[in-house]
C-alpha cells in the first residue's frame, strides 16, 4: 500500500501516522503467518479430557472444551470491516479514535481499523492518545473483545460523557452477555459488536459451571464467563480460562484445596450469583441507587444459602483422598492449542494444583515453619512465587501478542 499521510496526531508523544504504513505491515505479515494456525488439537484435547481422573472432572473438561471459541485473524479482519461500515453509516461530523499506547489492543485495532476507513473511503480520523479534557467530541474505539465490560466502562468514566457531552461509540469484534448488559445502561454510549456470546453459566447451569471455574479457573472469583482467545492473543484469568488453554492441566488425586472457608465461597460464587452493584464512573450513587444495591445484597446473601450444599459437594467428590496439610501430589499439563508447549514442571516440584492454577502460595503450618530455617524458607517461597508469576507473563503467553514486544511490535 503506497504510503498516505493522515491527519494529525493529536498528541505529539506517540505518532500514529507516521508510523501506519510499517505497523500495518508487521500486522499484514502476522496475520499471513498465524490466521487459522491456533486450531484446538483434537487428539490432544480428548486425551485431556481422559485423562481427568472422575466423571465430574470429565465431565467439566469436556464442556470446557465444547464451549471454547476461537477467533482467527482472517475473521477478526472480517469483522472489523463490518464494524467500520456500520459505524460510519451513521456518524456526521468529526471522528476522533482513541488509540492509547502502541503496547495496548486499541493502537493494534486502531491501525487495522484505518486501514478499512481509508478502503472504504471514510475520512482520516483524528487520532487521541488520551480521553480526558475533552468536550463536545464522537469519540471512536475500537477493540476486539469486551469480557466484563471493566475496562470500556472505565473510559466511559474518563470521558465524563453527561458533564462533557462526548459522544462514545465502540466497535467490537465480539461481547459477553454480562459485558453487553453493563454497557447498555449508558448514555451517550453507542455500541457496535456483531457477535455476542452468552454467558457460561446461564449456557452450562449451575452445577457444571461451578465445577470448570472450581477444577479451571479458581483464581477468577466466578468472573470468568467466556472461553475464547484470538491467533493474536489470549486475554487474562479474569476475562478466559487461560490457564486451561495455555497448559492443559490435569487435576492429581488430591487437589491441594484446604476446606473452603465462607470467605472463599463468595469469592467463588461471585460470579455465579447475579446482583445489581453500583459501579463508580463520574458521581456518587442516587439514595435510589444505594437502595437498590442493598436490597440486591439481601437476595445475595439468600441465594448464597441455597448455593452452599452444591458447592459443599462439589469440594467433598474432589477431596476424599487428601490428607489435610501441605502434602501435595504430581500433576500434569497436557496442551490442546496448536502451538502451546506443555511448563517446564521443574520449579513447581513440591506446589499443589491449587499452586499453580490460583498463582498463589498457601501457607505452611506452624510447626512446619519452625521447622525449617526463616531465610532459608523465605527464599523457596519467593523463587515459588517467581515461577507462578511467570505462568501469566503477557510477553511469554501461548498465544503470543505480537503487537506488544519483539520484532512486530507496535511503534
Amino acid at each position: 500500500m503506497a504510503s498516505q499521510k493522515g491527519k494529525k496526531s493529536l498528541e505529539i508523544k506517540y505518532d500514529f501516522y507516521t508510523h501506519y504504513d510499517d505497523n500495518l505491515a508487521k500486522i499484514m505479515k502476522v496475520r499471513d503467518l498465524t490466521s487459522g494456525t491456533h486450531e484446538i488439537d483434537k487428539v490432544q484435547a480428548e486425551r485431556w479430557v481422559k485423562t481427568q481422573l472422575n466423571k465430574q472432572r470429565k465431565r467439566a473438561a469436556r464442556a470446557l472444551l465444547d464451549n471454547t471459541h476461537y477467533i482467527t485473524f482472517s475473521v477478526l479482519f472480517s469483522e472489523v470491516r463490518k464494524l467500520i461500515a456500520q459505524i460510519y453509516a451513521d456518524i456526521d461530523g468529526d471522528v476522533f479514535l482513541y488509540v492509547g499506547k502502541p503496547s495496548n489492543s486499541f493502537y493494534f485495532m486502531g491501525v487495522i481499523a484505518v486501514y478499512f476507513i481509508r478502503l472504504l473511503g471514510f475520512p482520516d480520523p483524528e487520532i487521541i492518545h488520551s480521553l480526558k479534557m475533552l468536550k463536545n467530541k464522537t469519540i471512536l474505539v475500537i477493540d476486539d473483545m469486551a469480557y466484563t465490560g471493566i475496562q470500556m466502562s472505565k473510559l466511559y468514566a474518563e470521558l465524563e460523557p453527561k458533564k462533557n457531552k462526548n459522544k462514545l461509540i465502540i466497535g467490537l469484534v465480539a461481547i459477553t452477555e454480562q459485558a453487553k448488559l453493563a454497557l447498555s445502561k449508558k448514555l451517550n454510549f453507542h455500541l457496535h459488536c456483531n457477535t455476542v456470546f452468552p454467558d457460561l453459566k446461564r449456557v452450562l447451569g449451575k452445577r457444571l459451571f461451578l465445577e470448570i471455574s472450581y477444577y479451571f479457573s479458581p483464581s477468577a472469583e466466578g468472573a470468568t464467563q467466556v472461553c475464547i482467545y484470538f491467533d493474536h492473543k489470549i486475554a487474562d484469568e479474569l476475562s478466559t480460562f487461560l490457564k486451561a488453554l495455555m497448559y492443559g492441566p490435569v487435576p492429581p488425586p488430591n487437589l491441594g484445596y484446604e476446606p473452603l472457608e465462607k470467605h472463599d465461597m463468595y469469592t467463588l460464587l461471585n460470579g455465579v450469583i447475579e446482583h445489581q452493584t453500583w459501579h463508580p464512573e463520574s458521581e456518587e450513587p442516587t439514595p435510589e441507587e444505594r437502595k437498590r444495591e442493598d436490597d440486591s445484597l439481601i437476595l445475595y446473601d439468600k441465594e448464597f444459602d441455597s448455593y452452599m450444599p452444591l458447592i459443599k459437594s462439589i469440594h467433598a467428590d474432589d477431596n476424599k483422598d487428601w490428607d489435610l496439610g501441605y502434602k501435595t501430589k504430581p500433576f500434569k499439563c497436557i496442551p490442546f492449542v496448536t502451538g502451546c508447549e506443555p511448563p517446564d514442571m521443574t520449579p513447581f516440584i513440591g506446589l499443589s494444583y491449587f499452586n499453580f492454577m490460583t498463582g498463589r502460595l498457601l501457607n505452611k503450618s506452624r510447626k512446619e515453619e519452625e521447622e525449617e530455617e526463616e531465610e532459608e524458607e523465605e527464599e523457596k517461597r519467593e523463587k515459588y512465587q517467581e515461577a507462578l508469576d511467570e505462568l501469566v507473563n503477557p510477553e511469554k503467553r501461548c498465544v503470543k501478542s505480537f503487537y506488544k514486544k519483539g520484532p512486530y511490535a507496535m511503534s
